[in-house]
């Protein structure tokens, strides 16, 4: 945004521009460059977007009051009644919500000229084209108080009627700048029963122009919604100071007082008559807000004690209204500052023109120890670091999913999955229901790029229909295929899964699961098994169906049952003092005879010192599956001797040829 030292001078007593400049950088507006010209200093600053009160002299102005402590010169305005009515002229409005306020001021006995130098000078230091003495004075109020305003030729607007409304889409404007502009349909147009007249707060129409035969001006200063102001720039392709202005949100309360400074100025002039009255469309008028401030709060959050009479003096400096309830007070925000909504906002306010240069640097407390954090984050937390520590790569893969990656897959359960309305990528309409289609995408991409060994793993919500409602869930899902580490035989299968799989559910606390083989689609046949817990099928493990060099073995398990476990704290048995006795058992066996089975028999039988039952080998024969286990025994009271172990194993052995189709 551009300004002129001496247009600022108009309101404020400046001396030391470069002094004006740093200070100004320090509450927030950045000096982006200036140039020292013989009589003057323009120089632009970097507006943020939620600060549309400084887009003028006179708000800049108010900043330096504040930060200099010293008084402001306000406007010079004609004071005017304002009427509500008048049978001179009438202005409609169709929809308030497009136009919540419109005024204006009707002026006879136009005398269009070129204005006086000083004028021009002013309008011109900060980037406007002098056009004549009605069209500059709209505009030098436009910079001085930052509210746009618009003339139009009385004698062009048909009926002596402004009707305020939305575009009808192939409606047709030519605009000022000579363009003939279609309308889509819902930008706001200024019109009269007859045709359109203006773009509302962007751009008049060509035919209300003011030339150099107009005798009756009618000066129109309103209030636009933001949001259909900048939508409307952005389809037409048109950007103005006055789109800028009302698109940030302008005063609305600034209507009328920009119109008394139109008429001030045409009353110096000379170059018209001015009526009795302004007339004013405003039926509901804005409340401003009311915030509770304590001035010891400001103190306890700066780390700073502020003198209470520079607090009050700063914020009536930038127009916040105050009322004194002794602890707390009352401040009401000025109409044109609806960036501010709290009392933090305030806050801001006070420590940003005080210098946060001057506030004391202060470390924010802390203790040592285990920090608090929710339940939610923690279980994440807590399952990344276990994949992590069993050397797998976290990845993260797009929620969206395509129709067959939806149909081809049978998950651990069947679940309607929920469709987009409107997707991004129409090949894309579902949202996943599973991790394990975006993680083979990652690996077919891995693939293409002739890297074969893949270790990867991803925590992430997947998402279903329930009931008629939509749910979502957290999984963790894992993918390993080619090379396991660096040993040339070390081949990634489904046992080093399996094992990663146990330790992952041990690792968050759960004890109790099971494995149990399933014929599932996407899988190889006796490929896949169902991980169950708490009688819930809550995972499962297996090889999918996919061309690749080396098997593809995936896992994937909901997060849900483990919500009360995984903070539980680990408890630790002694280590015995006697050594362990191991005995191999190979055990002959059907097919549909699963190893799960083979060691909840075993179990259920309680041998004495029993410590572990492992896994140790298998061969097929006749076929039978034969299955090698180790059997661990330890006392914590004696050492065992291999004879009792002995006598164990042949009457278990005894008990598993008796009961079940085994054979050794």
């Amino acid at each position: 945004m551009k300004y002129s030292l001496n247009f600022l001078k108009r309101f404020v007593e400046i001396n030391d521009y470069k002094d004006l400049f740093e200070k100004l950088t320090n509450v927030g507006f950045n000096l982006e460059s200036y140039e020292v010209l013989d009589d003057d200093v323009i120089f632009d600053l970097e507006v943020t977007s939620n600060r549309p009160d400084v887009l003028s002299h006179f708000g800049i102005a108010r900043e330096v009051s504040a930060i200099y402590g010293i008084e402001i010169k306000n406007e010079k305005v004609e004071e005017i009644p304002v009427l509500y009515n008048t049978g001179l002229f009438k202005i409609e409005i169709e929809d308030f919500n497009l136009c919540p306020r419109y005024s204006a001021l009707y002026v006879e006995n136009i005398k269009v000229a070129q204005s006086p130098i000083w004028l021009k000078k002013l309008i011109e230091a900060v980037g406007f084209r002098p056009i004549n003495n009605i069209v500059d004075i709209s505009n030098y109020v436009l910079a001085s108080l930052g509210h746009p305003t618009h003339p139009f030729d009385f004698d062009t607007i048909s009926d002596k009627t402004i009707i305020v409304r939305a575009s009808k889409k192939g409606e047709k404007l030519k605009t000022l700048d000579g363009v003939l502009r279609t309308m889509e349909g819902g930008e706001i147009l200024i019109s009269d029963p007859r045709k359109p007249i203006g773009l509302a707060g962007i751009m008049g129409g060509e035919e209300t122009e003011v030339k150099s035969s107009t005798k009756r001006v009618l000066f129109e200063s309103a209030f636009f919604s933001p949001v259909s102001i900048r939508k409307t720039s952005k389809k037409l392709g048109i950007q103005t100071e006055a789109s800028i202005r009302f698109g940030r949100g302008a005063d609305i309360e600034n209507t009328i007082l920009a119109l008394m400074a139109i008429a001030y100025f045409i009353k110096e002039l000379g170059c018209g008559t001015l009526p009795n009255f302004i007339l004013d469309v405003y039926p509901e008028k804005l409340v401003l807000s009311e915030i509770i401030f304590s001035i010891e709060k400001l103190n306890y959050f700066f780390g700073f004690k502020f003198e209470e009479d520079w607090v009050k003096k700063t914020l009536n400096s930038l127009g916040f209204k105050i009322k004194d309830k002794g602890k707390d007070w009352i401040i009401s925000p000025p109409s044109y500052r609806g960036d501010v909504k709290e009392d933090v906002d305030i806050y801001e306010e006070v420590g940003r023109v005080y210098g946060y240069d001057k506030l004391p640097q202060k470390l924010p407390s802390f203790e040592f120890g285990r920090g608090w954090e929710l339940d939610e984050i923690a279980l994440t937390k807590k399952a990344q670091d276990l994949l992590s520590h069993f050397g797998l790569n976290e990845t993260i893969s797009y929620i969206f999913s395509k129709e067959e990656e939806v149909s081809n897959f049978d998950f651990f359960e069947k679940r309607k999955p929920a469709k987009l309305r409107n997707p991004l990528n129409l090949e894309e309409p579902f949202l996943r229901t599973s991790l394990i289609p975006g993680l083979l995408r990652t690996f077919k991409n891995n693939l293409s790029k002739n890297i074969r060994d893949v270790d990867i793993f991803e925590i992430g919500n997947v998402y279903y229909i329930e009931n008629n409602l939509y749910r979502e869930e957290e999984h963790c899902g894992i993918l390993v295929s080619g090379k396991r580490g660096f040993g040339e035989n070390s081949n990634w299968d489904f046992y080093y899964l399996k094992g990663i799989a146990e330790s992952f559910i041990r690792g968050m606390g759960k004890k109790d699961y099971k494995f149990k083989f399933e014929n599932l689609r996407g899988f190889y046949e006796n490929g896949c098994s169902l991980i169950e817990i708490e009688k819930r099928n809550v995972g499962l493990l297996g090889e999918v169906k996919i061309e690749a060099p080396f098997p593809v073995w995936v896992f994937e398990i909901s997060l849900i049952p483990f919500k009360e476990s995984f903070k539980e704290t680990p408890k630790f048995k002694p280590i015995s003092n006697f050594p362990p006795i191991e005995i191999d058992m190979t055990i002959g066996h059907p097919i549909d005879f699963y190893f799960e089975k083979i060691i909840s028999i075993i179990e259920e039988q309680k041998l004495p010192n029993l410590v572990s039952i492992n896994f140790k080998d298998r061969f097929i024969k006749e076929s039978k599956i034969f299955t090698t286990i180790t059997l661990k025994f330890q006392s914590f009271e004696r050492s065992l001797t291999q004879e009792e172990i002995n006598k164990i194993r042949e009457d278990l052995a005894n008990y598993l040829l008796k009961n079940f189709p085994i054979k050794f």
